[in-house]
């Protein structure tokens, strides 16, 4: 994992107005985890609509990041995909999969067993949060 983008996706969330949050299946759980902890700091979160059917206003400073542990989003939804990326916001994609190419933001975690990537990726989320408190 590259530490520097995971320093400037920890800073990018804590200089956010509005963290916008998209998973689908597994990767939706570490979503509303993320909302939970990052209430605590007193950042404003929302969890978008898994089918993208509610229209979001976005605003200057707000931030979108999407939780996407095998890649299989990318490969089934294209068009849930296209909407994420016509949507107007800073983006972070977080994915196991080295191979998608979402946004310039992406935070490519690396596992040796895809048997442990939901594990992972639940692990990273949470350091992730630790060191978001810590700015």
């Amino acid at each position: 994992m590259d530490y520097g983008r995971f320093a400037d996706m920890t800073q990018d969330i804590m200089n956010s107005r509005c963290v916008y949050l998209y998973g689908q299946g597994e990767a939706r759980g570490n979503c509303y985890n993320m909302q939970r902890e990052l209430k605590y700091m007193n950042v404003s979160v929302l969890i978008l609509d898994g089918r993208l059917q509610e229209d979001v206003m976005f605003e200057a400073q707000d931030l979108l990041i999407v939780c996407s542990t095998s890649g299989q989003l990318f490969e089934y939804n294209r068009r849930r995909v296209r909407k994420l990326k016509q949507m107007p916001v800073r983006k972070w994609l977080i994915t196991w999969n080295a191979n998608i190419s979402f946004c310039h933001n992406q935070l490519v975690i690396s596992s040796l067993d895809s048997s442990c990537n939901e594990m992972i990726m639940t692990y990273v989320i949470h350091t992730v949060l630790m060191h978001a408190e810590t700015l």
